[in-house]
């Protein structure tokens, strides 16, 4: 009964405590409907990498970065390939046909050739343990990159094809 009549002498407090909550929900409401218009602007990429045996009698194994648009709008392609430590590397000969737009659910792809990847691990002796990422950057100037392996992995790969 206490509660009751102090809740009658109070009516201030009460008021203030409605108010707070109705700005608290209220901007809630603002956040929900700004993230909702921005979706279908949104701009995603999925990126990964495989490992592809030459077909055709050919001994050359190849790693293959894919990049899927998953997002809602078109990306051109700037640049596709491997990243590790800063520093890029594509297969020059092919780069050219990795670069494009890729609307919705489409997709490209860049291979290079293992043998080369292993050549420069080897001359520039990084560690084992170093991630190689796959990577791509699109005409805005961003870039999108995924932990794909480490170094020994890359290295040890090839062997599995035998």
């Amino acid at each position: 009964m206490d509660i009751v009549n102090w809740c009658n002498n109070n009516l201030g407090f009460l008021t203030a405590i409605l108010s707070v909550l109705t700005v608290f929900f209220s901007f809630i409401a603002i956040v929900v409907s700004i993230r909702t218009a921005r979706l279908p602007y949104k701009r995603k990429i999925l990126l990964k990498l495989s490992f592809v045996a030459s077909i055709g009698g050919g001994n050359k194994n190849y790693a293959q970065v894919e990049a899927v648009n998953v997002g809602q709008l078109p990306i051109k392609v700037e640049s596709i390939g491997l990243m590790f430590k800063k520093e890029y590397t594509y297969n020059f000969d092919t780069v050219s046909d990795s670069l494009k737009i890729i609307g919705r659910s489409e997709s490209t792809s860049h291979m290079m050739d293992i043998e080369s990847l292993q050549k420069l691990f080897s001359q520039k002796k990084y560690s084992d343990n170093m991630m190689i990422y796959g990577f791509i950057k699109d005409s805005e100037g961003n870039t999108y990159k995924k932990k794909l392996y480490n170094v020994k992995k890359l290295m040890d790969k090839p062997k599995s094809f035998e």
